[in-house]
């Protein structure tokens, strides 16, 4: 009869089985949800969801790997919705749409944003110890934006600076959202995201060069308006344009 210690082995040799990882993942998510990462270790995780921690060992190999898999599964869920939205029909729905998007952020719990910052730090300060979170927490929203603004009819040069706009802008909202419980502070941030959509909407418009929905991307068609000097990036590119008189804070 095999010994116990031999049983072990023989069960971490095996490959883990895929219905069985999918629950764990499912367990573990809503595990790290409810008490964040601090103090929070696999022996803990295991015990609060019925297995034992060499179980998770053998399913996700380290505490980072798994929470890795937390994210990058949440992410899915997130881009499953965005994705699902419906395309933005010209400048006009660029704002409805966003003001869509936040009434969807808002909705969600606070643990997923409270996770994801603090995986965030952790990852900043040690990349190898967190793989793919740094290489996708911004360019998977950014590929998503870009492509929506192009379908609204925002002119090519416009698109990737607008995308960052937007997405960094959300992000910060969606933290003033989570650290601001004063009263007002829900509708000072709405308020904020109508603002944005407000600015978006004025890339995609005629008038500032932007192209109807669906209209291939010519050149002629995205120019800066009258009166705007072009800015290069520190790369050379052409990011956008601002007005030709520079803003207080500018001089």
């Amino acid at each position: 009869m095999p010994q116990p210690d031999r049983q072990l082995e023989d069960s971490l040799a095996r490959p883990p089985d895929p219905k069985r990882r999918a629950w764990l993942l499912g367990q573990v998510r809503e595990c790290f949800l409810r008490r964040g990462l601090a103090d929070t270790s696999l022996r803990s995780v295991a015990a609060e969801i019925g297995v034992s921690h060499r179980t998770l060992l053998h399913h996700f190999g380290t505490k980072e790997r798994m929470l890795v898999e937390v994210i990058a599964d949440l992410r899915r869920a997130s881009r499953a919705v965005m994705e699902a939205a419906p395309d933005p029909q010209g400048a006009d729905d660029l704002r409805a749409g966003l003001e869509r998007g936040w009434r969807s952020i808002t909705d969600l719990e606070a643990g997923r944003f409270l996770l994801l910052f603090e995986v965030w730090v952790l990852a900043l300060r040690d990349p190898e110890r967190w793989p793919g979170f740094v290489e996708h927490v911004v360019a998977d929203w950014l590929v998503l934006m870009q492509a929506r603004l192009r379908r609204a009819g925002v002119p090519e040069e416009r698109v990737a600076p607008a995308a960052t706009l937007a997405v960094a802008a959300m992000r910060g909202l969606a933290l003033d959202h989570l650290t601001d419980r004063s009263v007002g502070a829900a509708e000072r941030t709405g308020a904020a995201v109508t603002l944005l959509g407000q600015v978006l909407e004025q890339m995609a418009s005629p008038a500032a060069g932007g192209r109807p929905p669906g209209a291939a991307g010519r050149r002629e068609g995205c120019r800066a308006p009258a009166g705007a000097v072009r800015l290069r990036s520190h790369r050379g590119g052409v990011p956008g344009s601002q007005p030709a008189h520079p803003t207080p804070l500018a001089r």
